[in-house]
Order: C-alpha cells, then structure tokens, then sequence
C-alpha cells in the first residue's frame, strides 16, 4: 500500500461506467484514492508515474482490451493486485483472462461485492508485509500441477469423462485445484461470490471451459525438478481426508471447507518453489516447518499460502485458517473450529501421536475431547 490511503486504477471505455463507480466508493473517500482511465494506454502512462495498489480493467476495450493491459502491468508491475471486470461469461473471455487475472468480477458490479473485493485486497499486507515477496508471489500465473495431469485430463474429456471423474481429477491435484477454485469463485457466472470444492468448482466451469484452458496453456503445468512434486501432493491429500473426516463428525457444514484448506494448506511451499524457478531462490527441504526466509519478515510457507489464497480470491475463513494452522494459539475467532480441525489434521499427518499439536488451543476451542478419536483416526490411516 502506497502512501496513507489505498490507490485503486479503474480503466473503463465508457466514461459513464468510471463516474458511477466513482461515486460509488466516494463515501470511503478518507482511506481509498481513486484514478480512472478510459484506455488500456492511458493507464500505462497513469501507472509509469503512479503507486497502484490495485487494478479493475474492462475486458471489453478497443485496440488494447482488459487481457492485454494486465498481461503488460503483469510484466511491468508484478506485485499489483490484478482484477478483470467483465459482463461477458463466455470461454474466451474467461480462458484469455485466466492468465492474467488474480481475482474476476461482473460488470454491472454489485457495490456490496466491490467494496467487499477491495476489503479483502487490503488485508493482503497484513498477511505478507514485505512488499518485494508479495510481488514476486503475484507474479506467478498459478501452482504447478502435477506431471501428466493435464494430458490425463484432456483425453479423459474428450473421450467424454463424466463430472464426477473430472472433480477427482481436480481434487487429486493441489495445483490444478487451486487454479480451478480461483477461476470459478467469480460473479462471470451469474451467482455471488461463495465457496465452492475443488470438485464443485471444476463443474461449474464446465469440461468444455476446463478443455479450453487446457489447450490454451491457461492451466499451470509441472513445476520444476528439483521439488518433490508427488510428495507434497500426497501429503496435501492426506491432510485434506484426515480433516474432512475430522469435520464429518464434528460440524458436516465444515467438510467442504476443512478438506479444501487441508488440500491446499501447504499450497506456499508450491509458490516458493515456483519462485525459486524462476530467480533461484534457496530452499529448505520442504518437510521442514519453516522454509528458508525470503526476505527480512522471515515468514513461513504458511504466510505465503495465506497470501495467495487471499490474492485468488478465496474465503477469508479459509485463508485465516491456512494462515495459523501451525502456530493458532495467537488466533481467537469465530473461525476457531475450522482451524482446529486443519491444525489437527496436518500435525497428526505428520505425527499420528500429535506430540507437535497445540493442546492449549484446542482446549481453548472445546475440542481437546475429540483429540484421542482423531489420533486414531490419524494412526489408522497411516497404517
């Protein structure tokens, strides 16, 4: 964040639509300033000379659309926080956005869901305050998927694959996941913004969009070699069945959510082996607790996998919970379930006799109880 107030560019063709949304955010006038521009250009020149927090772009412009101008701000300013605005949901416009797009909205754009987007954007510098690693975190287009995953995925399509296969597909894959859930969680599709499941959210776009990103190249593929890529998935999994079984029988309303969390709890290890790819970062092995700090912050794989899930657009609960599922003693909130159950989950993954889980926490939750089910749970799992 630049200066006192939170900087947000708006670029808009119709002039009409930049005064409405100005209007709009003129009551938090005190903590955002807002630019506009009515040209993918124009706001090229307006950001060569100004601090941008976050961009909205139109997808629909002439000479340079929404695509094309955050694929250059991608480029030339990676740690700005990317965002289509579109009232088109067709194939093309959501697979030429994917690659470039952290977050999508629809055009008309509910006040509530704007003002709620620009909320959760702002929070973002509290989870990773270093300003270099969340640019470098923003610069990358997804999570790897895992080597021969896409291609499965493609011929299990065209040889018309059921939903129901393509969810398993999904859930199976941390990266493609979280690449998938990002994708769907968007008003483009006529609902609001909510959670859906790595399996929920790969049916809602459809095979025939999930296709075409494909073949577009618009879904991550393997990362590099010298991460152990069908390591971390497996033990994302694991903690994703240990804490969906851990919620079944503690709230079913929280299954969703505590296998998606538990799926993409370690999805920071993913990123920063993603940048070590690209700048040649070094990197602790990843089963360590803490990866090697990137930065004067010394954060942990958890703030990274925090960061982005809140980048993407996912719901805050989820990004609190991966946030603290190492250290939650500090945490006390309405999310204390959610977190209880990921904590449980990925330090019984790693230590069926829980000797690294926080007992003061989970007392403090009311849930110590349920501690000698889910080491059972845990310890026959593994067996």
């Amino acid at each position: 964040m630049s200066g006192t107030r939170y900087r947000l560019l708006f670029v808009d063709d119709e002039q009409r639509i930049l005064e409405g949304i100005a209007r709009m955010l003129r009551p938090q006038r005190a903590e955002l300033e807002v630019f506009t521009a009515t040209s993918g250009s124009e706001a090229l020149q307006l950001l060569a000379g100004e601090a941008i927090d976050v961009v909205i772009s139109d997808m629909r412009m002439p000479l340079m659309d929404g695509a094309q101008l955050l694929g250059e701000i991608r480029q030339r300013h990676p740690g700005m926080v990317r965002i289509i605005l579109s009232g088109q949901s067709d194939r093309d416009t959501i697979v030429r956005a994917t690659g470039v797009a952290h977050q999508f909205l629809s055009k008309p754009c509910d006040a509530d869901e704007l003002r709620g987007t620009i909320e959760r954007c702002r929070r973002l510098d509290r989870l990773l305050p270093d300003a270099g690693l969340r640019a470098r975190l923003a610069g990358l287009e997804g999570l790897p998927s895992l080597p021969g995953t896409l291609e499965r995925l493609a011929a299990g399509i065209d040889a018309g694959g059921k939903s129901e296969w393509i969810g398993a597909e999904v859930e199976a894959d941390p990266g493609l996941a979280s690449k998938v859930i990002q994708v769907s969680a968007t008003s483009f599709f006529g609902t609001p913004r909510s959670f859906l499941t790595p399996a929920e959210a790969a049916r809602r776009l459809g095979s025939e969009v999930v296709r075409a990103m494909i073949s577009a190249a618009r879904l991550p593929g393997p990362g590099p070699e010298d991460f152990n890529w069908s390591s971390w998935a497996r033990h994302s999994c694991r903690v994703a069945a240990l804490a969906r079984s851990f919620a079944a029988a503690l709230d079913p309303a929280l299954i969703g959510q505590a296998a998606t969390a538990g799926l993409l709890h370690a999805c920071g290890r993913a990123g920063i082996a993603s940048i070590q790819a690209v700048d040649g970062t070094v990197l602790a092995p990843w089963t360590e607790p803490h990866l090697v700090a990137l930065g004067p912050t010394s954060p942990t794989h958890a703030d990274y996998g925090a960061y982005l899930l809140a980048l993407w657009g996912l719901p805050w609960s989820i990004v609190e919970a991966v946030a603290r599922h190492h250290a939650p003693g500090a945490w006390r909130g309405p999310g204390d379930r959610l977190l209880a159950v990921l904590h449980a989950a990925t330090g019984l993954a790693l230590a069926p006799s829980g000797a690294t889980l926080d007992a003061d926490f989970l007392e403090a939750a009311g849930l110590i109880d349920r501690l000698p089910a889910w080491q059972a749970q845990a310890a026959g799992s593994a067996a």
